[in-house]
């Protein structure tokens, strides 16, 4: 629920889950192949003043009917679904048996709270289309008469489920319910549940969120066996925002099994691929990207569905420059995965395809049974990785929100260190996502820090910015800078707030870029590390030049100098310097009061930056003049107050 927040140090860390990639960002993940699917569209008939499709199941006994859940587009919409407000989200669950889930949660369907108070009640829902369960509806291999479908045939729903995964757990009010239709009422559409699960099990013990869960669920009633029958899924949660959370996996319609066996069929996918293409990087911009000579080492998540045991199956992962046309392969490796179970595989990097310009990388992953009942259509996920401009480390889906709920220096960021400094900085990209609270277009600050000073006052550049949070899941806002930031090695990007209300900057948990201490806050005017794993959804903009033409000469902006913390409450002054080949002029600083007199002076073989001068500290509090002539560069002069 809204109350269940980490409060720690100031902290607010809430627990958020969005959807679908940005297309900013890079394409999903598609498969190879989109074969036939097992069922075919019949003319459907007007119910509850609406127009809808019905599916028929097809072929003989044992017949499977699967719901796909893996693709982007809206086919999933047009083929499957009569209505569904749940988002497909495509790494918020931990090891699925597919890749993409359905994530039932307390947001609408364009990522919007349901409400905007406190409060919780059915949420998320999908309803199938109508599907023909009747008399006719099966045929042997399309011949001969016609054969009855009735409860007799072991007909069985199943589904994989997890409570939680990366997001929000649900609490013990909250609950999954599957619903099916009853064909024998004749007045608005009755639902009946069938299967429902809260966050504890039959034996009342916490759901692990880490697993998925199988459910079988006979379909027996009678009252289910017409031409018009439907399923329905909801969840019951907090409706203010993305909380409670359930992931729905693979659904399917399965005639002829019985619950110890459910699966007569092989089926091995991938349900998941890394994204790295350097070190912590999903994105690199081109000038980066053509120092790279190979690709990391590629890990992707394998899933046996089957009962069978699967040995020697074949995975290969290759790279593409889908505008260059230049591919590499690496050769098929074997792996063994045993029945119903998920594993991940290694895989050694492919040569990665030699960059002179802006390209777009595939990176594919893909396996093989060759088996005459395999269900192939989840064998093959590629990724696509634009090489422009942009760096960033998050996979574009959000888990969780990030903001400081404390009413002191309300400020935090994410370090990051260039793969191929120097760089200039023209816009930072940044996804913020709704909580009932959280008003779109909240202004903040956009703060960029000098990283090597490590001190919240290193400041570097500020701008005033609102937090736009978009009309769709995971949207990313950006942010032009003007002028734009030659960028010393490492800095820190972040926000600072205008209040105590968190303003809920996306977090991405499938990669933990915080492990190195990268994501701080304020704490007194000292940064402190974030006490969670994770990625801010922060994106940068590069331009790949040194020195663009920003209304500053380029010798201005390679010897500019800064003083910090200015004011000082306890005297304390360092002098940063933004470039390491500053680092070997001598130094003169001189301390002047408002009358002129000279208070310190210092002289420096070798200024090594930041460089804290200790004797500021006995000064009285007043206004002081601080002069530093670096090397051979112009004097500059700096007004410092010593509070």
């Amino acid at each position: 629920m809204m109350h269940r927040l980490l409060l720690l140090a100031g902290l607010l860390y809430s627990t958020v889950l969005c959807a679908q990639v940005p297309s900013t960002d890079r394409e999903p993940a598609t498969d190879t192949v989109l074969p036939s699917h097992p069922f075919a569209h019949t003319p459907g008939k007007t119910a509850d003043t609406e127009f809808v499709k019905s599916l028929r199941l097809q072929g003989a006994l044992p017949s499977l009917f699967l719901f796909n859940n893996r693709f982007a587009s809206d086919t999933d919409s047009l083929l499957f679904w009569k209505s569904k407000t749940v988002a497909r989200t495509l790494s918020v669950a931990i090891d699925p048996p597919d890749y993409g889930v359905f994530t039932f949660d307390g947001l609408n369907g364009i990522g919007q709270p349901y409400s905007t108070v406190l409060s919780s009640g059915p949420a998320d829902s999908l309803v199938s289309h109508f599907i023909v369960l009747h008399p006719d509806s099966l045929y042997p291999n399309g011949m001969g008469a016609p054969r009855a479908i009735e409860p007799a045939d072991s007909l069985y729903f199943t589904f994989f489920f997890q409570a939680g995964g990366r997001a929000d757990f649900p609490e013990v009010q909250d609950s999954l319910v599957l619903y099916f239709r009853d064909s024998t009422h004749t007045g608005p559409t009755r639902w009946i549940p069938v299967w429902a699960m809260s966050s504890f099990d039959e034996n009342n013990d916490p759901l692990d969120p880490e697993r998925f869960y199988q459910a079988i669920v006979p379909i027996d009633d009678p009252r289910f066996f017409h031409e018009q029958f439907q399923f329905k899924f909801q969840n019951k949660a907090n409706l203010n925002g993305l909380y409670d959370v359930w992931h729905v996996d693979r659904i399917f319609i399965y005639s002829g099994a019985t619950t110890s066996n459910p699966f007569l069929f092989r089926d091995i996918g991938v349900s998941g691929v890394t994204r790295r293409i350097r070190g912590v990087y999903t994105q690199l911009p081109v000038e980066a990207a053509a120092q790279v000579t190979a690709q990391e080492p590629f890990s992707a998540r394998l899933f046996n569905l089957s009962i069978f045991d699967a040995t020697s199956i074949p995975v290969t992962f290759s790279a593409t420059d889908l505008i260059n046309g230049q591919s590499q392969t690496e050769p098929p490796q074997l792996t063994d995965i045993p029945q119903q179970q998920g594993m991940t595989v290694t895989l050694p990097g492919a040569p990665f395809p030699a960059v002179t310009d802006s390209a777009r990388l595939r990176f594919r992953v893909y396996t093989s049974l060759n088996s005459f009942n395999q269900i192939s259509l989840n064998d093959t996920l590629d990724f696509i990785a634009p090489l422009d401009s942009l760096l960033a480390v998050d996979d574009g889906e959000a888990d969780t929100g990030f903001g400081l709920n404390t009413t002191f220096r309300q400020q935090f960021g994410q370090k990051f260190v260039l793969p191929s400094p120097p760089d200039t900085l023209q816009a930072v990209w940044m996804s913020f996502l709704p909580r009932y609270n959280v008003p779109s277009g909240k202004g903040f600050e956009l703060v960029i820090w000098n990283a090597r000073a490590y001190h919240p006052d290193s400041v570097l550049h500020k701008q005033l910015a609102n937090a736009d949070q978009g009309e769709t899941h995971n949207h990313f806002a950006r942010f032009i800078l003007n002028p734009p930031l030659i960028l010393p090695d490492s800095f820190i990007v972040g926000i600072r707030q205008f209040d105590n209300i968190p303003i809920n900057l996306g977090v991405d948990k499938d990669f933990d870029y915080n492990r190195n201490g990268h994501i701080v806050y304020d704490n007194l005017g000292q940064w402190l590390v974030a006490p969670f794993e994770g990625t801010l959804m922060i994106r940068l903009e590069l331009s790949g030049k040194y020195y663009p033409s920003v209304g500053r000469t380029a010798r201005e902006d390679a010897t500019r100098l800064r003083l910090y913390p200015n004011p000082s409450v306890t005297g304390q002054l360092t002098v940063d310097g933004l470039y390491r080949h500053l680092h070997a002029q001598p130094m003169q600083l001189t301390i002047c009061d408002l009358a002129g007199r000279q208070v310190h002076h210092e002289q420096r073989s070798a200024a090594q930056f930041p460089y804290t001068i200790a004797a500021a500290g006995r000064l009285a509090p007043g206004v002081y003049q601080v002069q530093i002539q670096l090397g051979n560069e112009p004097l500059q002069v700096f007004k410092w107050i010593r509070q």
